[in-house]
């Protein structure tokens, strides 16, 4: 079968190869026709130009000699008629001669009596006496008359004399006929073909045609010679005629073909306005065969090596037929990086079995290694790419026979696999066999796969629309969780949807001012007051429906848009204290969250001081959330950056600690000023006596590091009992309040006079000193107090919300000194909004 198949691949490439060199022959058959169409129609168009161009000349020529006879004949007028001077008359007309091309220059009185320029004298016969009597006006015309130039053809220019209105006599500037055509600008066309100088009647005047120059008829017509020397018929003589005719109007070419088949080829233009003068052309196809035998040959010799190619590729193709199939077919259905099939051959395989094995389950199964970007880093692309063929060679060992599995693109696989209860199992054998290839290799990083699942239903055979939900199954997961799997179903429709919704309005979202700020106020529990505010991001539509941040946010972490709702949150929260401080109110240390994406911008820090200074923002008095997860992607970069912005002055605070992979390493390394642990951490210290332990001494090793501790997620009172007794300070959480728009934190929160609260908190702040000294003293003469817990009760005393008041005090006093305009340009600098915020 499989040979049949070879012979019937050798005759189609034949059979082709037979085809393709006649339909290159025909071509370039009608090539050369299109050249040489193209070209006598080029040269016809230059030939043209030619006599366009000595016509111009000859026209010139003649005007030249009017111009000259009318010069003569005004210079003579004073010396005509009655005081007839001979002398003068003489003398301008050798003057005249000698300047101009005329080959006789003559005055002829009313008489008839002639004097030329020589000084001669001589008398007109009466025929042409009258003959130029006749002529009134300037012109010019042909004579024979052997009496004015030895019997040959003359052109004459003529003017008339006229003295006081009467005509006294005429100019007649003489030249021969048979000089007409020694001029440079008819070189060109004498060259190439036959020129002639015809009257109205025909008659050759002059012709750079030898033969007839030498004829012993002198006063041929141009039409005699057609018959008689070119054989032409009586049609094309006829043609000639009316050409001749027609060029006082209009300038044509006309071709016409002799016995012989010769092609001749006639242009007639006028000479000169003046007299019924015109140059005939006439030139034969031979112009054409210099210019047709090349282009001939060489179009020749050009298919022929085409032919001769053409035939050596046949051959060639018919001979190795073959291996360029098996060529071909690896270059579509192989994959270059592993080595094994591609998706080409997958989408077959597939459709076929799909067909033959209809009744069994299968499964499509698109998975990617986690982290993959990490592996290419660290390892390098030699590595990662051995990566690649280790999972190929283990996925076909895996799945083999009626299942399928091959590389798509970059590290991501597709299977074609059989359902049931032991798919699972034999993915994990797999996995488990590449980690330890992985390790052979060098590689130690733990080799985990995303898989996107999507169950093939019955008579479905659409393999690229299976491909894709597999893959949007796929696109669900992290890369965290327990067990990297997915199946398509409907609800991840719906989310794709809910996601699409999301990405089509955040724009037109953030435009019409929808996402708010909304603050949860933070609690002072040991004064039992506020001591500051998170600002967290809500999505409110003009409909007054609310979009939540579990959901909105997650996108906008992915496409970026995150970037700039942080930007907006950070913004909003420099407007809203510079707003306070302008009033006059009392103002609170407002916390922002800032993800992943904002704190990799090349710029961030320099965005954020803008917007401090842009806005007089006291120092702590915006500070900033980081979350644990963010500093674990490029820790060593995200170091720099957070000492950055310490040393700028900004106040930084680690949120979620305790959700994830917290260590103590983290407090030493990172330049935290607050502390907030997880409500999830917190929530558990409830159930045990252990976890209270370890809290207490989180908050205890903390405090000694002067980070101030917030404990998230507080809900009942027994809760924040416990956390007072342990030495917790200050707690968030919906006990005290749950987020509530910014205006309302306003005006809850922020209402009275910042001097009066000032003087408040320093006098809180002395009770507590005093306080705090008695229990000294009592604790030093009961000789039981420790150094530990003096420092505590110290740190204790001195409380954060003070010393946010102390420096409202100073900032407020900082802030007198600026006029109150600088103020409110400041407050109305608000550009459009530009990043996230968290929930």
């Amino acid at each position: 079968m499989e040979s049949i198949h070879k012979k019937q691949s050798n005759n189609i490439i034949l059979i082709t190869g037979v085809l393709v060199f006649f339909a290159c022959l025909v071509i370039c058959i009608l090539h050369i026709i299109d050249i040489r169409t193209s070209l006598e129609g080029e040269i016809q168009k230059q030939f043209e130009t030619q006599i366009r161009v000595a016509q111009n000349h000859l026209s010139a020529r003649f005007d030249e000699d009017i111009r000259l006879t009318d010069l003569i004949a005004e210079e003579l007028s004073p010396y005509t008629g009655g005081n007839f001077v001979t002398d003068e008359v003489v003398g301008a007309l050798k003057k005249y001669k000698a300047i101009s091309d005329f080959d006789r220059i003559i005055f002829v009185d009313t008489y008839g009596f002639v004097l030329a320029d020589d000084g001669s004298k001589s008398e007109l016969t009466e025929k042409c006496e009258e003959e130029v009597n006749i002529i009134s006006e300037k012109s010019i015309y042909v004579s024979d008359e052997e009496e004015l130039f030895y019997g040959e053809n003359t052109i004459l220019t003529v003017t008339p004399v006229y003295k006081n209105g009467i005509r006294t006599g005429t100019v007649i500037g003489e030249n021969k006929a048979s000089n007409m055509l020694n001029d440079s600008a008819l070189d060109y066309l004498i060259a190439a073909g036959d020129v002639m100088i015809v009257d109205g009647d025909g008659v050759i005047l002059d012709c750079s045609f030898v033969n007839l120059k030498d004829q012993t008829e002198h006063y041929d017509t141009v039409f005699d010679c057609m018959k008689d020397y070119w054989h032409l018929d009586e049609i094309s003589i006829a043609k000639v005629e009316n050409l001749i005719d027609d060029s006082i109007f209009q300038s044509n070419t006309i071709e016409c073909r002799n016995r012989a088949g010769n092609r001749y080829f006639y242009t007639a233009v006028q000479a000169s306005d003046y007299a019924e003068i015109c140059m005939l052309v006439m030139y034969t196809d031979e112009i054409f065969a210099e210019i047709h035998d090349n282009i001939l040959y060489g179009s020749i010799i050009t298919s022929t090596l085409i032919m001769g190619m053409m035939a050596l590729f046949s051959f060639i193709a018919y001979r190795y037929s073959a291996n360029a199939g098996k060529m071909i077919r690896k270059l579509a259905y192989e994959d270059e990086i592993t080595g094994g099939k591609n998706i080409n051959y997958f989408k077959e395989f597939t459709n076929e079995t799909l067909k033959k094995f209809a009744n069994i389950p299968f499964v499509i199964c698109r998975f990617d290694v986690a982290n993959f970007r990490y592996i290419n880093e660290a390892y390098g692309h030699v590595r990662a790419d051995s990566l690649l063929k280790i999972i190929d060679e283990e996925a076909g060992n895996i799945f083999k026979g009626r299942e399928c599995c091959v590389r798509m693109t970059a590290d991501q696989f597709v299977v074609l696999a059989k359902g049931g209860d032991d798919l699972n199992s034999r993915f994990l054998i797999f996995t488990d066999k590449v980690n330890a290839r992985a390790l052979d290799i060098g590689i130690r990083y733990p080799i985990k796969f995303k898989r996107g699942m999507y169950n093939i239903l019955k008579k479905e055979n659409n393999i690229s629309l299976m491909i894709d939900r597999a893959n949007v199954a796929r696109k669900t997961l992290t890369g965290d969780e327990a067990e990297s799997v997915a199946y398509y179903n409907d609800d991840i429709v719906a989310d794709m949807k809910k996601v699409d919704r999301i990405e089509s309005e955040m724009e037109m979202a953030m435009f019409n001012g929808e996402f708010k700020m909304f603050i949860q106020p933070k609690w002072d529990i040991v004064k039992d007051r506020i001591y500051g505010g998170e600002a967290l991001v809500r999505w409110i539509k003009d409909d007054s429906t609310m979009v939540y941040p579990s959901d909105f946010v997650p996108v906008f972490e992915k496409n970026g848009f995150v970037e700039r709702l942080d930007m907006f949150m950070l913004e909003s929260a420099c407007i809203l204290i510079n707003g306070l401080m302008m009033e006059k109110k009392p103002i609170y240390p407002i916390s922002v969250n800032q993800s992943r994406v904002l704190m990799h911008s090349p710029d961030y820090i320099e965005r954020v001081t803008e917007l401090l200074n842009r806005y007089h923002i006291p120092e702590g008095y915006i500070e900033l959330e980081v979350t644990e997860t963010v500093l674990f992607a490029e820790s060593e970069k995200m170091i720099g950056i957070l000492k950055e912005l310490k040393r700028r002055q900004i106040a930084l605070s680690m949120d979620d600690f305790g959700s994830g992979y917290s260590s103590l390493n983290m407090l030493k390394d990172y330049p935290f000023d607050v502390l907030k642990i997880d409500k999830e951490f917190f929530s558990e210290s409830i159930a045990s006596r252990t976890s209270v332990w370890i809290l207490k001494k989180i908050i205890e090793m903390a405090d000694g590091l002067g980070l101030r501790v917030i404990c998230e997620g507080v809900e009942t009172a027994d809760q924040v009992e416990m956390l007072r007794k342990i030495g917790c300070r200050y707690v968030q959480g919906y006990f005290y309040s749950k987020p509530i728009p910014a205006e309302d934190f306003v005006d809850k929160y922020c209402e009275g006079n910042i001097h009066e609260y000032v003087e408040e908190l320093e006098r809180e702040n002395e009770l507590e000193g005093e306080a705090g000294a008695t229990d000294e003293a009592g604790a030093g003469d009961a000789g039981s107090g420790s150094e530990g817990e003096a420092d505590a009760g110290k740190a204790e005393g001195e409380s954060p919300a003070a010393d946010a008041a102390n420096d409202a005090g100073k900032a407020e006093a900082a802030e007198a000194g600026k006029t109150e305009e600088a103020g409110k340009d400041a407050g109305e600098e608000k550009t459009e909004p530009a990043g996230a915020s968290q929930s």
